[in-house]
């Protein structure tokens, strides 16, 4: 088989294309709706890519990815084509963070035993930045005030 056809039709960048759309899909419907019955979502990312924005604190204390759990304190949710912002709190402090799809590494929805898993561009020399606002979508009460917990102690290290 000519090799240069799977180059050209690129099956995994477009699966990966698709399954954004998906977990796009997803945090539209939870920023529209809010959380229903026992849903709750485990939201890994790549801290150090482009167009994420997080508080400097909270980059030094994951320098590469971080989980942000979306359940019980959140507020402010909103979606454009390329990101998402969010406000959530880490130790009673409130910060607003940026997470843009194209960092995500992974999407989970454990009440229903759901996710998908991503492999984002690590060369970020190729990676233009959106310079799009976040859309102006109706924004969520905010929920009682729950905990953020680190999930890094509880994830499967391969490397």
């Amino acid at each position: 088989m000519d090799e240069g056809i799977l180059d050209y039709l690129n099956y995994d960048k477009l699966m990966d294309k698709a399954m954004l759309g998906v977990a796009r899909t997803v945090i539209e419907q939870l920023s529209q709706h809010g959380l229903k019955s026992n849903h709750h979502f485990f939201i890994t990312f790549v801290t150090n890519h482009p167009g994420v924005q997080v508080p400097d604190y909270l980059k030094e204390q994951y320098p590469e990815e971080m989980t942000i759990v979306i359940q019980h304190q959140y507020e402010n949710l909103l979606v454009s084509r390329d990101a998402f912002s969010i406000d959530l709190f880490f130790e009673d402090q409130e910060e607003t963070i940026k997470v843009p799809f194209s960092s995500l590494l992974s999407i989970e929805d454990p009440s229903v035993n759901w996710g998908l898993d991503f492999e984002p561009d690590t060369d970020f020399s190729k990676i233009d930045v959106p310079s799009s606002n976040i859309d102006d979508t109706p924004q969520l009460k905010k929920e009682e005030k729950g905990t953020v917990v680190s999930l890094d102690s509880f994830r499967k290290k391969d490397k």
